[in-house]
């Protein structure tokens, strides 16, 4: 029988999280939606593939290559016309398969997903990440989806050339916007909820990943058409680089006043911070000065990694 779904999935030195993904999958089947599953294998050094083989994943060994490209080779393997883009780190919710048929019986929508959920065991890292993703129940339009839980139609995946293999990262932003630009929807539907074992439980886990994930942030964003929603990622991040650099040659110029122009960087970045916490607490649906504080952190952490990645660009940690 013909797969409804192809389900693809890059792994690379993640066998656990791996074998819960898998698990999460393969519970589907009680929804008889026919599905397949493709695992790239990025050159592993643990189990991974065998993991994979045992739950009974096709697997390809591709070492050396980004993940656009392992997932474009898995959407050349994959049989069904719809393809699950699920990453290791994610575990789909119970209905999920049969919620995706049920939403892609509209012809006018050409990909879907859901924003991810955090584990219940997370820390206040976790857990503060989650509430500045925002969570909405029903279906609506959106811009963008993350590509560790999306599901696109594979003749509009190929009519777009698939996710553009020259970005490390943002590859998923641009992708969406070219969805879009196409004239097909972007949908959101709470029922393709997932669980992303791979939050950040710390701060420098944070620090670290927007490191890796800001390397590309302007790039993509100039590709497109720049949204108001879009500036604060975009603007912020260059105007505390530049404080930062500001303070760094007044300093050399000036050293007794070397605190001073320091703590005016720390100020604009406080500020940013400060922004980005009050939108986090307002989308939390209720105020909490710990959260308020915790956001403070989080967003100073967030937005400090990410002016630093406008110059430093650096590999993924994983």
């Amino acid at each position: 029988m013909k797969p409804t779904l192809s389900f693809i999935i890059p792994v690379r030195n993640s066998a656990h999280l791996l074998q819960q993904s898998l698990a999460a999958i393969n519970a589907q089947k009680s929804s008889g939606v026919p599905f397949e599953i493709i695992v790239l294998d990025n050159g592993s050094t643990d189990d991974s593939a065998a993991v994979a083989e045992q739950a009974g994943a096709r697997v390809l060994v591709i070492p050396d290559e980004n993940v656009s490209q392992l997932r474009n080779r898995g959407s050349t393997e994959a049989a069904a016309e719809l393809i699950a883009f699920v990453d290791a780190d994610n575990e789909i919710a119970t209905g999920w398969c049969q919620a995706i048929t049920e939403i892609m019986q509209d012809s006018q929508v050409a990909a879907a997903g859901a924003a991810y959920t955090a584990p219940d065991d997370g820390t206040w890292v976790t857990r503060t990440g989650d509430y500045m993703r925002g969570h909405s129940e029903g279906s609506s339009n959106v811009d963008w989806l993350a590509a560790g839980n999306l599901v696109i139609r594979k003749s509009v995946f190929e009519s777009l050339q698939g996710f553009d293999t020259s970005l490390e990262t943002c590859e998923d932003v641009d992708l969406c916007a070219r969805i879009r630009a196409a004239g097909h929807q972007l949908i959101s539907d709470s029922r393709l909820r997932s669980v992303h074992r791979g939050d950040p439980r710390h701060l420098k886990d944070i620090f670290r990943g927007e490191l890796w994930r800001g390397r590309d942030n302007l790039r993509v964003s100039f590709r497109h058409k720049i949204k108001p929603r879009d500036l604060p990622s975009i603007v912020f991040p260059i105007i505390i680089l530049l404080s930062g650099i500001a303070a760094i040659v007044l300093s050399l110029l000036q050293p007794g006043n070397t605190l001073f122009y320091l703590l005016g960087a720390v100020g604009v970045l406080g500020f940013f911070a400060l922004l980005n916490a009050a939108k986090t607490v307002w989308q939390a649906g209720t105020f909490k000065p710990l959260l308020a504080l915790q956001s403070i952190f989080f967003s100073a952490t967030y937005y400090a990694a990410r002016a630093l990645a406008l110059v430093w660009q650096v590999g993924h940690h994983r």
